[in-house]
């Protein structure tokens, strides 16, 4: 619990700071006078995801690679267990490997794709 209650207080501590001492960084000329309630609408901004089939298809991609993402650390553990009988303690190397790769990944990816594209 204090785990929690310390977690909290560093999060509500950090919010006070940046509302108080953070400046506004967007030029006056380009602020809002009025939120548009209608397009600060969540599920209008999924719906405009399918408004052509460059945002569909990023948006379907990502949503498959986040799900197995959390699919291979969800089950990485109990794999290692069960298929090589490793403890959680050895387990951790693989799970560190495979999100270093995963950085790499979405570092090197658009760099190396975007000019095939």
């Amino acid at each position: 619990r204090d785990v929690f209650a310390l977690a909290s207080s560093v999060a509500l501590i950090s919010g006070i700071v940046i509302l108080t001492l953070a400046p506004e960084t967007l030029p006056p000329a380009r602020r809002a006078r009025r939120v548009d309630w209608a397009r600060a609408n969540a599920l209008s901004a999924i719906g405009r995801l399918g408004s052509s089939p460059a945002t569909l298809g990023s948006s379907v991609a990502f949503l498959l690679f986040w799900l197995g993402l959390n699919g291979l650390q969800v089950n990485m553990y109990n794999y290692a267990g069960y298929r090589f009988g490793w403890e959680p303690s050895q387990a951790v190397g693989l799970q560190a490997g495979s999100g270093v790769v995963l950085a790499f990944a979405n570092v090197l990816g658009p760099r190396l794709l975007a000019p095939l594209i």
